[in-house]
Formats: structure tokens, sequence, C-alpha cells
């Protein structure tokens, strides 16, 4: 069986883990700041999934609405703290 040519691979099927809730964040974020401030905004694909007072109360949301699979929760913040990744897996 013949390799594959790395430079063949179309990396444009594939996203990084997140990378489209954090674009729809920063999309919504201008309205989330003048509407909630200092919130939790959840976030699937390019849903907003809900605001929620805490971090837990969004994270608990998050599980409820979408199981074990990925999604975003954020702060909603002018200046954002640097991301940090977490990916818990249902045992």
């Amino acid at each position: 069986m013949e390799g594959i040519n790395p430079s063949e691979i179309d990396v444009t099927v594939s996203r990084a883990p997140l990378e489209m809730e954090l674009q729809t964040f920063e999309a919504l974020l201008p309205d989330l700041l003048e509407k909630n401030p200092g919130e939790w905004a959840l976030i699937k694909d390019t849903e907003l999934g809900g605001i929620f007072p805490e971090r837990n109360d969004a994270i608990k949301a998050g599980y409820d609405k979408y199981g074990n699979q990925i999604f975003l929760t954020r702060q909603i913040l002018e200046q954002q703290p640097e991301l940090f990744y977490q990916f818990l897996q249902a045992a």
C-alpha cells in the first residue's frame, strides 16, 4: 500500500477544538458586554446556549444540554484572560 503525502491532506475540513465557539463568542462579545458584563456565556458551535451568573452554572448547563460534546464557557469581559482548555471524558 502506498503512503499518503502529508501535503495532500486537506486540513480545512478539521478544526481546532473550540475554534468555531471562540469565533462565535468574539462576534457576540460587543452585544454581550452591553447587556451581560461579568456574566458567563455558554456556546456550542455557533449557538449561544445561555447566559449565566456563575461559571459553574454555565458548565452544568453545558453538560445538561450538550452532554459529553465540546462546548465553551467564557466570562463576558472586555479583556479576556488566556484560554485554558479542559476536556473531561465520561468514564
